[in-house]
């Protein structure tokens, strides 16, 4: 048994168990899962008398290590209310706080995420302490308040599955570490600067980057290039927003493992006099800067991740090193937090966008010899179509939503975003030189957010772009994933085959018998 196959076994196995466990979720604590585990360690045991005993224990060895690891991280990671939580007083309270993250300041609301430590319920007014980071929804965008002001806050409070909204809501909730819910009712500052003093600045450099877009570019132009350097939808109007979802865009105004990809081959297409594997380590250093640019939440940390990930993946040469870094990357953030395999659709796609940039890219790549290699347009349409073969499936088994003019729209804006965001960050950079020079480089900005705009509002019109659906069949996108893995696999045999045939056939040291193989 080789190391790689073990490690393959053990990923599988931790893998498997975590995507089980969404039907038994009391799994971790139930005798019958870990009286399973204990047959197990039994036969492991009763091998003895087996031929090759020792290979298939120290199988079943990882494999048992595997499931054990899935039950103690998800026990570890599951949520108990206890009168020491937040989320044990569900009611009409008066929270005290401080804001612990950047605020998501949207069209109509404002969304804190707030450390909550005192609750006051209103009834009896009763004060605890408490611990707990709570979601609160603010409907009045003023008085504005920022990360690190400490507040008050007059609500009703509820757990997130309690709240009115989509079951993807509250178990995504769960997966980011919220324990509950709160409209406010009103908000009061008691004092500022109570967070750390480096996220306060990446914070204020982030808003002032996007209000100098909004100087230098109409919107919604200015609000596009805000999603695509930032993450930030704030400024997105709902009809673009609708737009988007309709053509199967909407990917691009996040920040996700595809569009980290993305700025990383521009990084490495202004390096180009360097050997490609010189030119890792400095993109994946400007990746981390950007990571902590944007935020570094941990949404943005895991498409930072996945989309270096994405890059060595295209760039190792062997395929089975490349499936067992995404693999064991997978299993780390799982372990760390393994309710984002079913709470955070975000980690689904960046794993299924990243896995088919590795799987999906060396079969596309010859079909688009004919794209330029300027900009990286030719790498950037690659990893797009590559990303949405492996992503779609996903998103419709989560969001009920198929675009089937989704491939045409990605086809057709994959070429200008790389251009759009490399026009908008050098315009941002130019405007600090001199404020003219921004709007003039501001221009070619426009063009490639206008025609990504343009594409996206003509195409969301054509009769019957998107499907909806109440429900999917799971079943239908697993024989899609089925299809994929034989169609890759048989790929994968076709080019090994060529290979072998390429280096002419096996003759032995001792042989006479000429062997004609091909010219170098």
């Amino acid at each position: 048994m080789t190391p790689r196959r073990l490690s393959f076994s053990f990923c599988s196995a931790f893998l498997t168990t975590l995507f089980l466990l969404h039907w038994w979720p009391e799994a971790p604590f139930s005798i019958g899962i870990w009286a399973t585990i204990l047959i197990i360690v039994m036969a492991v045991i009763g091998l003895r008398t087996m031929q090759q005993q020792k290979t298939i224990r120290i199988l079943l060895v990882t494999i048992l290590c595997a499931v054990a690891i899935a039950l103690l991280s998800l026990a570890h990671a599951t949520h108990r209310t206890t009168p020491q939580t937040a989320d044990f007083y569900t009611s009409n309270v008066t929270m005290e706080g401080s804001i612990s993250g950047e605020p998501d300041r949207r069209e109509k609301v404002t969304n804190y995420t707030v450390d909550a430590d005192t609750m006051r319920r209103t009834a009896t007014g009763t004060t605890f302490t408490v611990k707990g980071t709570i979601l609160v929804t603010d409907f009045r965008r003023f008085p504005a308040f920022d990360y690190g002001d400490r507040i008050v806050v007059h609500g009703t409070l509820e757990k997130p599955e309690d709240n009115k909204g989509s079951s993807v809501i509250a178990p995504y909730l769960r997966s980011q570490g919220f324990v509950a819910v709160m409209a406010a009712s009103g908000i009061q500052k008691l004092s500022s600067g109570n967070g750390s003093s480096v996220i306060a600045a990446l914070v204020r450099i982030k808003t002032w980057f996007e209000s100098r877009l909004n100087t230098l570019l109409p919107e919604p132009e200015s609000s596009l290039a805000a999603g695509l350097l930032t993450g930030s939808r704030r400024g997105l109007p709902r009809n673009l927003t609708d737009d988007f979802r309709t053509v199967g865009l909407t990917h691009i105004v996040a920040i996700s493992g595809t569009n980290i990809t993305i700025i990383l081959t521009l990084v490495m297409s202004m390096l180009f006099w360097l050997p490609l594997r010189l030119r890792i380590l400095p993109a994946s250093i400007g990746i981390i800067l950007f990571t902590l640019f944007v935020g570094a939440s941990a949404s943005v940390v895991r498409a930072a991740i996945m989309g270096i990930l994405g890059l060595i993946a295209i760039s190792i040469g062997r395929q089975t090193e490349a499936r067992l870094t995404i693999l064991w990357t997978a299993v780390a953030m799982l372990i760390w937090n393994p309710l984002q395999l079913w709470g955070d659709a975000g980690f689904a796609l960046s794993f299924a966008s990243v896995t088919g940039l590795c799987e999906l890219s060396p079969i596309i790549k010859p079909y688009l010899e004919r794209v330029p290699e300027s900009f990286s347009i030719r790498e950037s349409l690659t990893a797009t179509i590559a990303a949405q073969f492996a992503a779609v499936p996903i998103s419709l088994l989560l969001f009920g939503n198929l675009s089937l003019i989704a491939p045409l729209a990605n086809i057709l804006v994959a070429p200008a975003i790389p251009l759009a965001m490399l026009f908008g960050a050098l315009c941002v950079a130019m405007s600090v030189l001199w404020l003219p020079l921004g709007f003039l480089t501001a221009m070619p900005a426009w063009a490639f957010l206008r025609f990504i705009v343009a594409i996206a509002e003509n195409l969301a019109q054509v009769p019957g772009a998107a499907l909806q659906y109440e429900s999917v069949n799971p079943w239908i996108v697993a024989v899609y994933y089925a299809a994929l893995v034989v169609g890759v696999a048989s790929f994968n045999n076709k080019q090994h085959t060529t290979v072998e045939r390429a280096s002419g056939p096996f003759v032995p040291s001792n042989s006479n018998i000429p062997c004609k193989t091909l010219p170098s």
